[in-house]
C-alpha cells in the first residue's frame, strides 16, 4: 500500500487560491499467479498565464498621464483544472511463458476553465475564465507478453500485443458553447469534437447544369462529425530469434475511431485547379449529359468534394509498420578474429516508419496535436492537418562491440 499527498503554488493560479492538494494511493494483493490492483490519484492542469491577472494595455499619452485601456479581466479565484482517476487491474502469469493485465479506469474532470463572454457595456472586451466545466471519461488497458515458441538458447519467438479503449464526454460547461470551428466543447458530446454545418447535396443552376460556383448546398444546422482521439489504439509485434545469433523484430502501431480536419485539402480545394481528386470529377462532368443519372451522381461527388469544412473532416484510422529490425552476433568470430581482445560484437539493421496502412486521404493519419496545451486562450485547433509532413523513414545500420 502506498500513499502521497502534492501540495503545488503557481503564479498562474488566482491571488484569492493559495495552493493546491493532490492526494494519490495505491494497494496492490499477490497471489500465486495473480495480482490485483486498485489505484486512486489526483492532478492537475494550471490555467493559461493571463487567466488569473487582469491587464492593461497603454494606448498613448494625455496631459494627465498614460492613457491605458482593457486588455484581460483575469479572475483572482481560478484554480487549475482537477482530474481524478481511480483504476482497478489484475495482473496474471500463465505458465511462466505468459502475462496478462487488464486495466479499467474512470477519470473525471471538475473545474474545468470556461471562457465567458463579458459585457461591453461594463467596459470589458473578450471573456472572463471560470472553473465550471466537467468531463467524464472511461477506458480499458489489456496487455500480453509471452513466449510462444522456444528451443534452448538457439530459437524462440516471444509475442507482445497491447489494446487501449477511450471514450470521454462533457458533462458541464456553464450552459454554453466553447467553439474554434469545427472544433467545439459542448454538453454530450467528447472534448473538442467536430461540430458543424453538413452538405446535404450538390448546388444546381436552373438549367439542371451543376453549380461550380456555390458547389453544395450547406444545412443551416450543425451535427457532430466526429472526435479527434482514437476510440481504440495500440501496438503489437514479435521477436524472432534463430540458430542463437540471427534476431529479427517488429513493432505495428494502430488506431480505430479518430477523425481529422483536413485544412490542407480544404484550402487547396478553393485554389484554382490545385486538388486532383476534384479535377478529375470537373472533368466527368464535362464528359456527362445534363440531367442524367450518371451526371447527377458526379454533381454528388462533386458537392462531397467542395470547399465545405464537413467535406474535410476524415476518418484517420491507420496500421503502420514502425519498425523493423535485423541483428546478428558476431561475438564468437570476433573472439576467433581478434584472439579475444574484443568480447562481444553485434550488427543490427532497422527501419523505422516502414509503411502505412490507411483511409486518410491527407499527408499523414498521425497529426501532431494533443490538446490543451494551453499555448492560447480558450480552446485551441486539435487534430488539424495543416501542410502536415508525412512522417519520414529512417534506416540506422549499428556495429557495437564491447571488450
Amino acid at each position: 500500500m502506498n500513499a502521497g499527498l502534492r501540495r503545488d503554488a503557481s503564479n498562474l493560479i488566482g491571488s484569492n487560491v493559495a495552493s493546491i492538494y493532490y492526494p494519490s494511493m495505491s494497494v496492490s494483493y499477490n497471489l500465486r499467479n495473480q495480482k490485483f490492483r486498485l489505484a486512486y490519484g489526483e492532478s492537475g492542469r494550471l490555467p493559461y498565464p493571463t487567466d488569473a491577472r487582469t491587464s492593461y494595455v497603454m494606448d498613448g499619452v494625455s496631459a494627465y498621464g498614460p492613457i491605458v485601456h482593457p486588455q484581460y479581466k483575469g479572475n483572482p479565484n481560478i484554480k487549475p483544472e482537477r482530474m481524478r482517476e481511480i483504476e482497478f487491474g489484475s495482473d496474471w502469469t500463465i505458465k511462466n511463458n505468459h502475462t496478462l493485465s487488464l486495466t479499467l479506469y474512470a477519470q473525471y474532470t471538475t473545474d474545468a476553465i470556461i471562457y465567458e463572454d463579458l459585457l461591453s457595456s461594463d467596459g470589458w472586451i473578450g471573456s472572463m475564465p471560470n472553473n465550471v466545466g466537467k468531463v467524464r471519461g472511461y477506458g480499458l488497458e489489456l496487455n500480453y507478453n509471452g513466449t510462444l515458441w522456444r528451443q534452448g538458447d538457439r530459437h524462440s519467438l516471444d509475442v507482445y500485443a497491447n489494446l487501449n479503449y477511450q471514450t470521454n464526454k462533457v458533462t458541464n460547461t456553464g450552459g454554453r458553447d466553447i467553439t474554434n470551428y469545427p472544433n467545439v466543447i459542448k454538453e454530450g458530446y467528447p472534448v473538442y469534437a467536430f461540430y458543424y454545418h453538413t452538405v446535404d447535396g450538390p448546388s444546381f443552376n436552373r438549367d439542371g447544369s451543376y453549380n461550380t460556383k456555390v458547389g453544395a448546398i450547406e444545412s443551416s444546422d450543425y451535427a457532430y462529425l466526429g472526435k479527434p482521439f482514437p476510440a481504440v489504439n495500440g501496438a503489437f509485434g514479435f521477436n524472432l530469434k534463430l540458430f542463437k545469433n540471427f534476431t529479427l523484430g517488429t513493432k505495428w502501431n494502430y488506431a480505430l475511431g479518430a477523425s481529422i480536419y483536413n485544412q490542407s485539402f480544404y484550402n487547396v480545394s478553393g485554389l484554382g485547379d490545385n486538388l486532383k481528386k476534384r479535377n478529375d470529377q470537373l472533368q466527368a462532368l464535362a464528359n456527362a449529359t445534363v440531367g442524367t443519372p450518371e451526371y447527377n451522381q458526379i454533381a454528388d461527388e462533386l458537392a462531397k468534394s467542395a470547399r465545405f469544412r464537413a467535406n474535410y473532416i476524415e476518418k484517420a484510422d491507420f496500421l503502420r509498420l514502425s519498425t523493423l529490425y535485423l541483428g546478428y552476433d558476431l561475438s564468437t568470430l570476433a573472439r576467433k578474429w581478434t584472439q579475444n581482445v574484443v568480447n562481444g560484437m553485434r550488427f543490427s539493421f532497422a527501419i523505422q516508419n516502414v509503411f502505412v496502412i490507411t483511409n486518410y486521404p491527407g499527408a499523414d493519419p498521425q497529426v501532431e496535436s494533443n490538446g490543451g496545451t494551453r499555448r492560447q486562450r480558450g480552446i485551441g485547433s486539435l487534430s488539424r492537418d495543416i501542410t502536415n509532413a508525412p512522417h519520414p523513414r529512417t534506416y540506422t545500420a549499428t556495429l557495437s562491440f564491447t571488450l
